[in-house]
């Protein structure tokens, strides 16, 4: 079991049954047993001689982009999001994913009959301290993490040719690979011996992608932004073969063709050429508020999928930072058939 800050955990326990009148505790001796998902803690609640123990997952911080991946991580868990402070915004679309919460200012949504709490409004005593960023999470090295993600096969390759498939500086991915190690999601450099062929490097990668898709649309995202566009139709999307115009769909689209299941309403492509053809073609208008959104394409290796789809970790990326509860259960499906399998 991960512990990155218990203090976090015992605050919210405490603001939690002063709000409430609930007895809260930590329960001492909690163990990970390796058949469950990594967890962050337990989390106990006592009332009228009922008892529930969460397990729990704990971030300091929480921003609007990453609001949908954190939903979904912690409904996949069935778990508690214990974070600093939820402010009421935030709350209010929580609750409309579902993720149950519990902050250190005594704000919460727990849905568990006959308990039902929801408090929100509560601020936070002190001012939340603001980690430092480091190259792993920059635009440059998500992009390398991105490659890696996508092909863990990748991480035992030249860093020459890492370089090649992220679209990066090689002096870039020197900086990530040793950021990677030393958070131990690749093995330390030994000499004179190499892995096994056909053997990912890449450690603990459900973690990673975790980080990466919180991060992605808030620190990469908005710097492949070409623009916002009104189509014509709201169906337009089915007579456009993107690969005419070198690019791929994501998004909503992307999820339509990888599940079958998911109407879109939004449609998002990334293009590696300009994008006048597309445009004049498809009538598409330049709109600040448009569904259709055109980014730039941000690696440089092949992808197995069929459809001109990009690589299924960036459509789950996708889906949560539109944050609807209806994008976040595909998002869900989309982890578990294409993900999950190759996460550890």
């Amino acid at each position: 079991m991960r512990t990155p800050e218990p203090q976090l955990l015992t605050d919210a326990a405490k603001a939690l049954a002063e709000t409430t009148g609930l007895t809260v505790d930590v329960p001492p001796g909690e163990r990970h047993r390796p058949d469950e998902p990594i967890i962050d803690g337990r989390l106990r609640l006592q009332w009228d001689y009922q008892t529930r123990i969460y397990p729990v997952e704990l971030k300091a911080a929480i921003t609007n982009t990453a609001l949908g991946a954190v939903a979904d991580r912690v409904n996949r868990l069935g778990a508690l999001l214990i974070t600093r402070h939820v402010t009421p915004p935030q709350a209010h679309r929580l609750r409309e994913l579902g993720a149950q919460f519990v902050d250190t200012a005594g704000n919460a949504y727990l849905n568990d009959p006959p308990l039902f709490v929801f408090v929100t409004g509560n601020r936070p005593a002190t001012p939340a301290l603001t980690g430092t960023d480091d190259r792993l999470y920059r635009p440059a090295g998500l992009k390398v993490v991105f490659a890696l993600l996508c092909d863990p096969l990748l991480a035992a390759a030249p860093m020459r040719d890492i370089a090649a498939a992220a679209g990066v500086a090689l002096g870039t991915v020197k900086h990530v690979v040793d950021a990677l190690r030393a958070q131990q999601h690749l093995p330390p450099r030994r000499k004179n011996t190499a892995p096994p062929p056909n053997t990912p490097a890449l450690q603990h990668r459900d973690r990673l992608i975790r980080r990466w898709v919180e991060l992605y649309p808030e620190r990469l995202q908005p710097k492949l932004l070409l623009g916002r566009y009104a189509p014509p139709a709201a169906d337009w999307w089915q007579e456009l073969d993107p690969r005419q115009y070198d690019a791929a769909w994501g998004g909503e689209v992307a999820a339509f063709h990888l599940t079958q299941y998911l109407k879109p309403a939004t449609a998002t492509l990334y293009i590696k050429g300009p994008t006048n053809r597309l445009l004049l073609d498809h009538r598409l208008r330049r709109d600040n508020h448009g569904t259709v959104t055109v980014l730039e394409q941000f690696w440089n290796f092949p992808t197995a999928q069929v459809n001109a789809l990009v690589p299924p970790l960036l459509v789950y990326a996708d889906l949560l930072a539109i944050g609807d509860p209806r994008t976040v259960e595909v998002a869900g499906q989309i982890h578990e058939q294409w993900l999950a399998h190759e996460a550890t």
